[in-house]
């Protein structure tokens, strides 16, 4: 499992790698990454169970097909996030996490960058009529 796993970092030139000792292994990022828990994410949504920063557990009981599925549902999370723009090629053909593009720049002067109803990033100005709430900025595409 761990050299399947530490093949696909290489493949793909991920800052991350798999540490392991005896039955026990960690995904570990070598790099600090924004949104590097979507992987995880992804996996647990494939139903793998990981969680970012916990070890993980291999024992007699896990079958070579559950240790492939484990792997499989790896490649395919990195792979989503690669088409999902939250790993970029760089110049030297490695792979880096980067904000999405929009995020990093106020739309307008004196927004504030949080969260709309379902959850997802939003900018938001004071709304005039009602001090002290605020109102999403929609932007035009």
């Amino acid at each position: 499992l761990v050299d399947s796993m530490t093949k696909i970092c290489l493949e793909f030139h991920i800052p991350v790698k798999v540490v392991s000792f005896g039955s026990l292994w960690r995904l570990k990022f070598t790099e600090d990454v924004p949104y590097s828990d979507l992987l995880f994410t992804l996996m647990r949504y494939k139903g793998i169970h990981i969680l970012d920063g916990f070890p993980c557990f291999v024992t007699e009981s896990n079958t070579p097909v559950e240790l492939k599925a484990i792997s499989d549902m790896f490649k395919e999370s990195i792979i989503e996030l690669i088409k999902g723009g939250f790993l970029l090629p760089d110049a030297d053909k490695s792979v880096k996490f980067v904000r999405p593009a929009g995020f990093d720049v106020s739309p307008v002067a004196g927004a504030k960058l949080g969260r709309d109803g379902d959850g997802n990033p939003a900018w938001f100005i004071e709304n005039p009529e009602q001090p002290g709430k605020y109102m999403q900025v929609k932007l035009r595409g």
